[in-house]
């Protein structure tokens, strides 16, 4: 028997599957931020008694996912464009990746360089001056995997 609990010690759903004769894999959504207690209880299914496993039991912290603050449009030849990803908490200039996909065909892709703020850990920006008018896609990774959202439109309008 597998419980999790949130920050308030309320159950979270989840689902158990069995994946091998000796192990299950664990899927849950967290809905709210804090610490959440996983723990697993051993339960003799002839005689009904159960027992804690001390060592099979954890402590996660969920935390909301970092997001992309930016303007959605911009005029080509007005220099950079700032993209602010904000509420990366724990995570270094190194865990943000930010990869521009250019309007045309084949064109290659552009990183833009992740920089921390002096102001706030859970802050960094980059920025990207587009070369070409169009819609441009713009992917932000956390750890690898893309922030909700991505990839987020940015239009390049001509000069004028």
């Amino acid at each position: 028997q597998l419980s999790i609990r949130d920050s308030d010690g309320a159950l979270i759903h989840h689902t158990l599957t069995k994946t091998t004769p000796t192990e299950y894999s664990v899927k849950y959504t967290l809905e709210r931020r804090g610490e959440h207690e996983i723990s697993l209880f051993v339960v003799n299914i002839t005689t009904g008694d159960g027992r804690a496993t001390a060592d099979a039991s954890a402590v996660v912290t969920a935390r909301a996912p970092a997001r992309l603050v930016y303007s959605p449009e911009v005029r080509l030849g007005e220099g950079a464009v700032t993209l602010s990803i904000e509420d990366a908490e724990g995570a270094t200039p190194d865990d943000i990746d930010v990869v521009i996909l250019p309007p045309t065909a084949g064109a290659e892709e552009e990183r833009a360089i992740v920089v921390g703020s002096e102001h706030s850990l859970s802050t960094f920006s980059a920025a990207y001056t587009p070369s070409l008018g169009g819609l441009h896609s713009v992917n932000v990774f956390e750890c690898r995997k893309p922030l909700p959202g991505s990839l987020f439109p940015l239009r390049v309008r001509a000069q004028g």
